[in-house]
């Protein structure tokens, strides 16, 4: 795995649910969590994003390491029955989407690290400037 680790998971999956999912040499784990690295795309235009995943240890964000244990565990599901697929993974999964459109619309506040220009500026959404309002006096 790229950014979780095994023991990231304990209170999300079971030990031997997970040892089931995650298929020869990693193969369904590794992939659950490429899919739930390319939902976080929408982030990618404020916060970087390469460095966050890149972090390891205890220096990985709590966000991240939510963000990213919910979704794979929802893309770890995708490889059994629907039935067998628990309502709380659904859950989790949508409550994090969720999150992650609010943090990259700027309706909910993050730890993630901004993302700079080239000039070092930080990336925003905000515009600044603009045209002078108008006068409609004609007088």
């Amino acid at each position: 795995m790229q950014f979780l680790t095994e023991t990231d998971f304990k209170g999300i999956i079971g030990v031997n649910t997970l040892t089931s999912l995650r298929g020869a040499a990693d193969a369904n784990l590794i992939t659950a969590e490429q899919l739930a690295i390319t939902e976080l795309d929408p982030l990618r235009s404020k916060f970087d994003v390469p460095a966050e995943l890149a972090k390891t240890g205890t220096n990985r964000n709590g966000l991240m390491i939510r963000l990213m244990i919910h979704i794979t565990a929802y893309y770890l599901f995708n490889t059994v029955d629907d039935n067998d697929i628990p309502d709380r993974i659904t859950e989790n999964y949508k409550t994090q989407i969720q999150a992650i459109a609010k943090i990259a619309s700027g309706s909910m506040e993050s730890t993630l690290t901004p993302a700079y220009d080239i000039e070092g500026v930080q990336k925003t959404s905000y515009r600044f400037g603009g045209d002078k309002p108008r006068d409609n006096d004609i007088f």
